[in-house]
């Protein structure tokens, strides 16, 4: 009981803090946002927490969470007002064409199979066992983070997975699992509504229904790896930066900073955020409004070097993100090794591209369909961001295999790694001229 309180808690939170950005997008898209937005900023109000003292436990964790949504409601309340009443208009089920109940009824028994599994079954996933979860029981049972912290590898990754499961263990919880599969019905939720935004209901059944089959995204939903909310923060960080540049809506570049950031305290070796700055970046540089950029970076920049603050501190070295262009760079501007890019394609191909099947075909059709008038897409800036990302994926392994001797020893991590892309292929096929004609309601 007091784990689903919990877990109801967190949901109002980020549900409170979405209310604030005050943006306007599905009841459902909402739903899914408000947990990933509340794990994720209560993990790192957590974090923000201990520093200044405050260890880890249920009563300052319920104090940092209650604090948080008393002070987010004095700003929300008519908004929440509107929000429920929008949720109760969802009970009025409309219509469905025996194809979408199909479909429904293939995601719901999906996501039930996954929350099932992830309650009945253990932590069992080496990383898991040997670094997200046992952080997080150290830190659940100690109330601090120095023994799960400072041991080499413990240390390269942030807090946001082991943080979850501790906050798991402090309401009595043993199995944090769950989590991740409610991390999984979130991003179907906010899928959808992304989707539904642009296309008819029936063609967002279907970009969800694709979503969930995707094999990596449906193992990850039962286990408790980064990779999962890793996926979901940057990907609806590049999907809400899109909306904010073909919408001009200000408040989805808001939305877009805090989501890229969390990717960050997810995972912050990967220079995939870096993409998303580029575009903010560019525009700026081609409309000249400071605003824009300032406004990202006030909602990204905190959340992604905090984390780089303390490991520099705690380590005593520099783990800046400058310093780590910097290398990066000066492995690039030394000279190119045309065998070792070669080589990297291969790797990439067998270990990577291989594994994206069906979905990556499709995502070349419709690009092969639209060629003409390709450039005047609505979309071309989305094939942008994951053109900018494939670069990124390609010079970053080709920068990693000069300073890690056995990286060609990992495929399973570059694929994992490389997830990310399939949802962003499926955004791009179903906001595509072509498909949406084929969907549309007459």
């Amino acid at each position: 009981m007091l784990v689903f309180l919990g877990i109801l808690l967190t949901v109002i939170f980020g549900l409170l803090v979405s209310l604030v950005i005050s943006i306007k997008i599905h009841p459902l898209e909402r739903l899914g946002l408000s947990y990933v937005l509340g794990v994720g900023l209560l993990t790192f109000l957590m974090f923000i927490g201990y520093l200044v003292g405050l260890k880890f436990t249920l009563a300052n964790t319920l104090i940092i969470l209650l604090v948080s949504i008393i002070l987010l409601l004095i700003l929300t309340g008519k908004s929440l007002k509107s929000y429920f009443y929008e949720l109760k208009t969802l009970r009025k089920f409309p219509k469905l064409s025996p194809l979408e109940k199909l479909i429904i009824f293939i995601l719901v028994g999906l996501l039930i199979y996954s929350f099932i599994y992830s309650l009945y079954w253990p932590v069992a996933d080496w990383d898991a066992l040997a670094l997200y979860d046992f952080r997080a029981k150290l830190f659940a049972y100690t109330g601090g983070m120095e023994e799960g912290i400072n041991r080499g590898y413990f240390f390269g990754y942030p807090l946001l997975i082991s943080l979850a499961d501790a906050w798991i263990y402090l309401l009595g919880g043993d199995n944090p699992k769950f989590v991740y599969s409610l991390f999984f019905f979130a991003f179907a939720l906010m899928f959808y509504g992304a989707i539904r935004r642009i296309g008819s209901r029936k063609m967002a059944l279907l970009a969800v229904l694709l979503l969930v089959t995707t094999p990596s995204i449906f193992a990850h939903s039962m286990i408790v790896y980064t990779n999962l909310p890793y996926t979901i923060y940057l990907v609806m960080g590049a999907i809400y930066l899109y909306f904010w540049l073909v919408r001009k809506e200000v408040r989805y570049l808001a939305l877009s900073g805090l989501m890229t950031g969390l990717s960050t305290w997810t995972r912050s070796t990967e220079p995939f955020w870096l993409t998303n700055l580029i575009i903010v970046f560019a525009f700026f540089l081609y409309k000249r409004k400071p605003l824009a950029i300032l406004l990202y970076l006030l909602f990204f920049l905190p959340i992604q070097q905090a984390w780089k603050i303390y490991e520099s501190q705690m380590a005593g070295k520099v783990f800046s993100t400058a310093s780590q262009i910097s290398v990066s760079l000066s492995t690039v501007l030394t000279g190119i090794d045309f065998d070792r890019v070669q080589q990297v394609l291969g790797y990439l191909y067998q270990n990577v591209i291989s594994s994206w099947y069906l979905i990556f075909i499709l995502f070349l059709v419709i690009i092969f369909l639209q060629i003409k008038n390709l450039f005047h897409q609505k979309n071309f800036i989305f094939l942008i961001i994951i053109s900018l990302n494939f670069l990124l994926l390609l010079v970053g392994t080709y920068i990693f295999s000069f300073h890690y001797s056995v990286w060609e020893r990992i495929p399973g991590s570059a694929e994992r790694m490389s997830m990310f892309f399939l949802p962003m292929f499926l955004f791009y096929i179903f906001t595509s001229d072509f498909v949406k004609r084929v969907f549309s309601e007459k």
